[in-house]
């Protein structure tokens, strides 16, 4: 993750939210989405169809990282792996 000075940071409208997932079984999810449409989701309250099919992905708290990004981070900003296996990666490019 980096810190982007305001002076140098994109537009929402330029930024997409990745959410890369792998479980231990070997399922693969791959998630992008415009931040802007992560906004509007996050202030509206509603479900995201793309994060239905996870537990992970419904356990994200999308407010939490938009105040990252909106504060400056830029990059990955979450990284978990479970002693299962499962890997869960959050980017924001």
């Amino acid at each position: 993750m980096q810190y982007v000075p305001p002076e140098a940071r994109k537009s929402a409208e330029e930024l997409f939210l990745r959410v890369r997932v792998r479980t231990g079984e070997g399922d693969k999810i791959n998630v992008n989405l415009p931040l802007a449409l992560v906004r509007i989701a996050a202030q509206l309250n509603l479900d995201l169809p793309q994060f239905r099919g996870s537990e992970w992905l419904r356990q994200l708290d999308l407010n939490a990282l938009l105040s990252l990004i909106e504060g400056g981070a830029l990059g990955k900003l979450v990284e978990v792996e479970s002693s299962n296996g499962d890997l869960v990666e959050v980017v924001v490019e």
